[in-house]
């Protein structure tokens, strides 16, 4: 009987080791301390190849909370196929505290000649740029001074 207990106990401690060293996976991080240009472009490279969930971290919490990592990339960007576009060029056009405007020229496919330019606001939360979707820069009054420095750029 005693075999029997020390046995369970045994079982037991293992699973507990095994669960506490790491089964879930490596835990998805953002990388700090990148200018707007460059979240951008660290967004639309990770969305291109299909990490929706990893390029959501560099959207604003506000514009996740009413729309998927797809919809801004087919509704925003206009891309219809995002696994072959390309990010041809982007340029930072103004910054007015918090809030910076980028410029993104886009080819949608691969050997086409689909190209657009789009106007894409950010917003730093703590330090860091997060893309912010045109839906919510136009209903949310705290991104006024944003809709008003992406019109000073058009």
């Amino acid at each position: 009987m005693r075999k029997i207990i020390m046995l369970c106990l045994t079982l037991a401690l293992t699973a507990g080791l095994i669960a506490g060293c790491g089964g879930g996976g490596k835990g998805m991080q953002r990388l700090t301390g990148l200018s707007p240009e460059q979240v951008v472009a660290t967004f639309q490279d990770l969305a291109k190849h299909q990490k929706y969930t990893e390029a959501a971290l560099y959207v604003s919490p506000v514009s996740l909370a009413s729309l998927s990592v797809s919809n801004f990339l087919k509704d925003d960007l206009g891309l219809s196929n995002v696994a072959s576009s390309n990010l041809l060029s982007v340029r930072q056009l103004g910054q007015s505290g918090d809030f910076a405007v980028v410029l993104a020229t886009l080819q949608d496919g691969v050997n086409t000649s689909n190209i657009s330019v789009k106007v894409i606001g950010l917003e730093r939360i703590k330090g860091e740029w997060y893309i912010v979707d045109n839906d919510t820069i136009a209903r949310e009054a705290k991104y006024r001074l944003l809709q008003d420095l992406i019109s000073n750029v058009l």
